[in-house]
This record gives C-alpha cells, sequence and structure tokens, in this order.
C-alpha cells in the first residue's frame, strides 16, 4: 500500500484512533515498517548500478534523513490507515514505532536491575526490575505509556499539562501527586503514597484515588481499598532494594523473588506452598530468604540442570512441624 499525502486534522483522527486501544498502536507500528521497507527497497532498485563498496560519505546522513522527515511530517490519510489498521486484529502493548514518531523516548530495566528517570518537565520516575515505559512530553500533556513491571512516579506539578499514564488495564491521570504502578497477572495495581490520582474511563475520571489507599484496575472496573501503615510500606519497600513479608504465603513470596531472578525458585512440594512467611529480605539476594527458609522449616534444596532452585520438604518431616521464618 503506498504511503500517500495526509493533512494535519486526518493525523489527529489517526492519533485519536491509536490511543483507544494498544491494539492500534500495534497496527500502526506494523504500517510503519512497511513502510520504512518499501521505501528502503525503493531506494535500492534506483540505485541498483551503484558499486556495492560505494564510499560511506557519498550515502544520505541518516540524521539528515530524519531531520527531513520531521519536517514534512508522516505521509498517510486517514482512510488508508484505518483500512489497513482494522484488518490487522493485533492485541498487545502500543509499539516503539508510534512512540518514536511522537518524539516519545523508551525506558526500560532489565532482570534485577532497578533505574532512577529524571523527566525534562521536573517529574522521576524509578522503575522497578524487568519494567519498561514509553515518555511523551507534550505540550498539552504528558504522556506515559506503562508497558510492564514496576514504577514509582513522582509527578512534578502542572495543571496545564496533564500527566497521564495509560496501562494495560486502564489510565491514571496524576498532578503533583507521587504514586506506584504495579502490572499484576490478572489486573494493574496503583498505589497512591501522596497526593491523588483519578482512573480514567473512556477519556473520563472515573474513580479518585487518594494519599494511602490503593486500586485494583480490571478492564476499567476499580475497587479502592485503605491501607494501613504497614501495608504502605510492604507495597513500596522495592524502593529500598527490599521485599517486606507480613503472613504471605510460600508461593506468594516465591513469585516476589522470581521478579528479581533470572533462574527462579521453584516449590517442589504442593504442601509447602501455603506455608506463611515473615521477615524483610534483599530483593536481589535471594539466597538469604533461602537460607532463612532452611532454618525455620527445614527446608532442603535441589539444584536444577536449568540453574532452578527446587524448595523440598526436609526428609521424614512435614514442613508445618516448623515455625514461621
Amino acid at each position: 500500500m503506498a504511503r500517500e499525502s495526509g493533512r494535519d486534522e486526518d493525523w489527529a483522527d489517526v492519533y485519536r484512533w491509536v490511543e483507544q486501544s494498544p491494539a492500534h498502536g500495534v497496527a500502526f507500528a506494523k504500517a510503519e515498517a512497511s513502510w520504512d521497507m518499501a521505501e528502503a527497497l525503493r531506494s535500492g532498485s534506483h540505485q541498483h548500478g551503484a558499486a556495492a563498496d560505494e564510499p560511506a560519505a557519498d550515502l544520505p546522513n541518516r540524521a539528515d534523513r530524519e531531520e527531513s522527515s520531521a519536517r514534512t511530517g508522516p505521509r498517510l490519510s486517514r482512510r488508508s490507515f484505518a483500512a489497513l489498521a482494522a484488518g490487522s486484529g493485533i492485541a498487545a502493548a502500543a509499539s516503539l514505532g508510534f512512540w518514536r514518531m511522537l518524539g516519545g523516548q523508551r525506558y526500560i530495566t532489565k532482570v534485577g536491575e532497578a533505574r532512577l528517570i529524571e523527566l525534562a518537565d521536573g517529574s522521576k520516575v524509578r522503575l522497578n526490575t524487568d519494567s519498561a515505559i514509553d515518555v511523551s512530553l507534550e505540550e498539552r500533556k504528558r504522556a506515559i505509556r506503562f508497558l510492564k513491571g514496576e514504577a514509582r512516579f513522582d509527578v512534578a506539578h502542572d495543571p496545564k499539562r496533564p500527566f497521564l499514564v495509560t496501562a494495560r488495564d486502564g489510565s491514571v491521570q496524576a498532578l503533583g501527586t507521587v504514586f506506584n504502578l504495579r502490572q499484576r497477572k490478572d489486573f494493574t495495581e496503583v498505589t497512591v503514597i501522596e497526593g491523588q490520582v483519578a482512573v480514567i474511563d473512556q477519556g473520563v475520571p472515573a474513580t479518585t484515588v487518594p494519599a494511602g489507599t490503593a486500586a485494583m484496575i480490571r478492564a476499567a472496573a476499580v475497587s479502592v481499598i485503605h491501607l494501613a501503615p504497614g501495608d504502605l510500606d510492604r507495597r513500596t519497600a522495592w524502593q529500598q532494594g527490599q521485599i517486606h513479608l507480613e503472613g504471605e504465603t510460600l508461593s506468594q513470596a516465591v513469585d516476589e523473588f522470581n521478579r528479581y531472578r533470572t533462574k527462579p525458585l521453584v516449590i517442589g512440594d504442593p504442601d509447602l506452598a501455603s506455608l506463611r512467611m515473615g521477615g524483610m529480605f534483599s530483593a536481589t539476594h535471594s539466597d538469604d530468604f533461602v537460607e532463612a527458609l532452611k532454618q525455620s522449616f527445614g527446608i532442603r534444596v535441589m539444584a536444577g540442570t536449568d540453574g532452578a532452585v527446587i524448595l523440598l520438604p526436609e526428609n521424614d518431616k512435614s514442613p508445618q512441624d516448623h515455625g514461621s521464618a
């Protein structure tokens, strides 16, 4: 499909369409990738007579190409793009390509890594292990696409530019706020540390979540709970590099530690899964946690051939015969 000239109003429609769903963002990226490849092929065919070892100085400068592209803007009609996008049928996270066209930046952390990001507007974002966000600071809004993992947002106050974080299960708007956002398996969890946030439904603030409370967001349904001081401390312990356990099951604790491990902890006996845990541990030194399990529950450890650490009950003893860790 050829790229056509597009008017500003057409692209405004396209942007609104993309924002409606992560799947639309992926469709946009697929279209962009196809166009880039087509342009490369056309460029290559025009230069088929050139020598393979043509000097680099004779080739177009990439920075100049990108600057020219930024001046001329995207070339796509609303009808052509909408037809391609509607046929893609893909549901996934919004693409890097779309955010790059909007001048955005992607930030990621590897497993076991944490990172502090200072944004140009004065806001700060601390990413936890295995996390990713896209950031686009625009003239009228500050848009964050929360892709995976967990992050703390310290939002600089700017009433003229709303700070909007769009996650898998819903969107959160904040002004002068500190909050924690975590994408769990079945829902997105927001914990408000200072100020308040609004959970957005179809572009309209639907639920206000004040400081000292948390919300579970799933398919735009929001459930708000009040937190005891200890609950807030546990939810934010990762910001000090710690995991705080207070009554969690071994299954829950293992899931938490595995977020920071490239080789997982594995519960080798289902009877162990319901054991209750307690204590403060380093998030990135789970060997201390495993040692505590040995001492308090008599749990045996076996190394898997894939590097996993398998947790097993002590020979001839039930784990229930021991106290809490």
